[in-house]
């Protein structure tokens, strides 16, 4: 930077000192470090009216750049998703600019590690991912994948779903990795459903704050082979989703069914006994009237029980938490299918109700059932968390010891 006339102008005695002492002596070199090194270039660019222009542009550029990714939502996602393009201009870049990798990743917002891991990605046909097993160590193992395709294609787990297949596996201790790891290989390995016919603009439905506070009923038709239509009525708790009770019979119920029905539910669980209000919802039909709300009215237990009908002016939401149950039943349960007779029809429903208080699991219990829920437990969504993470220092050690590959990564 000085002149040469300034330069003789120091004794030589000086300068013989400067040129013997070394920099990395200085207070603070670490943080000039990278200036000092690229000093001449910086020299070259402010005294070359061409280069300066120059970088100025490829500045402008790297910011309005890094402006838009930042803003993106996903951005990560996108970065990988153009990682061929991104780590193949900054490679272009760093050589006709005559730049180090490092300056270079910077001007694209991205790390030195992030380039090199991206640009050397393999293809594993190992992984059902497509990933290195060494590069991505996070990813199930092959065994996990193949407890997890037994589980999706099991015949006896056709129509169920995959939050109720992922809590009875972790459980039962066959798979240990997150809900959402679980959904995506669950996906990837051939997991179907049945379709459901979607409803428009339904009523919302409600949560009740404690068990037995809130009771739906309906009744729906189910079809058998050989004896027509059976007439099937189910007692839910609002709060545990907990089946309390069902009745089934061959002719068009009655209000006397439904008033048997809440008569043998009440006994079993012993509800007259508690002193919170009892509310019951049902649609409007005449089996929910008549000799069921005369029963009702002579109650003269602590409880009071009250009987609203949904989707009307006094009570506007939906019953949809009844209406749910018969989905499940004659999709998810039986899958289509109908019960020959009146007697396997209701070995059907009582297997069902087993099925579904004891055996299924509502995302939003995180891992316990409606009969468990009704019992008093708490839902956790940190009970598997401990037991996840100790499977995934496992799975990274297993994955990075994975030698099947050595000639098929490419």
């Amino acid at each position: 930077m000085l002149s040469p006339e300034q330069i003789k102008r120091i004794p030589r005695t000086t300068r013989s000192n400067w040129n013997k002492f070394s920099h990395e002596n200085y207070f603070g070199y670490e943080m000039a470090k990278d200036y000092i090194e690229d000093f001449d270039y910086m020299k070259d660019v402010l005294t070359n009216k061409h280069l300066k222009r120059g970088m100025k542009t490829i500045c402008a550029m790297s910011y309005g750049y890094k402006d838009i990714i930042t803003n993106i939502e996903g951005n990560k996602k996108l970065l990988r998703k153009h990682r061929k393009d991104i780590t193949f201009s900054i490679e272009r870049i760093a050589k006709y600019g005559n730049l180090k990798i490092k300056d270079a990743c910077k001007l694209f917002g991205v790390s030195r590690n992030w380039f090199y891991r991206h640009r050397e990605q393999k293809s594993c046909s190992k992984s059902l991912l497509s990933k290195c097993f060494h590069q991505y160590p996070n990813q199930l193992t092959n065994n996990e994948v193949s407890k997890i395709e037994n589980i999706v294609t099991n015949p006896d787990n056709f129509g169920k779903t995959k939050t109720t297949l992922y809590f009875n596996s972790i459980r039962k201790g066959i798979i240990v990795c997150g809900l959402s790891t679980f959904f995506k290989y669950a996906d990837l390995t051939g997991y179907k459903k049945p379709k459901k016919k979607v409803k428009n603009n339904r009523p919302e439905g409600f949560r009740a704050n404690k068990p037995f506070e809130w009771l739906h009923v309906d009744v729906t038709h189910v079809q058998t082979q050989n004896e027509g239509v059976q007439y099937v009525a189910f007692i839910k708790d609002n709060y545990s989703k907990a089946l309390l009770g069902y009745k089934s019979v061959s002719h068009k119920p009655n209000s006397g069914f439904i008033r048997d029905l809440f008569k043998e539910t009440f006994e079993k669980y012993n509800l007259l006994s508690q002193s919170e209000s009892i509310n019951i919802l049902s649609d409007g039909g005449s089996e929910n009237k008549g000799a069921f709300t005369e029963w009702l009215n002579l109650i003269q237990a602590p409880p009071v029980v009250r009987k609203l009908t949904a989707r009307t002016e006094e009570f506007p939401h939906s019953n949809s938490m009844a209406e749910s149950t018969h989905s499940i039943y004659k999709s998810e349960f039986m899958q289509g299918k109908y019960s020959v007779d009146v007697i396997q029809h209701l070995i059907h429903l009582e297997v069902f109700i087993k099925y579904y208080n004891d055996n299924r699991f509502p995302f939003e219990f995180f891992g316990f059932t409606p009969i468990e829920i009704l019992n008093g437990e708490i839902p956790n969504k940190a009970m598997f968390r401990e037991q996840i993470s100790e499977r995934r220092q496992l799975r990274i050690a297993e994955n990075r010891a994975f030698n099947e590959c050595s000639l098929v990564c490419v």
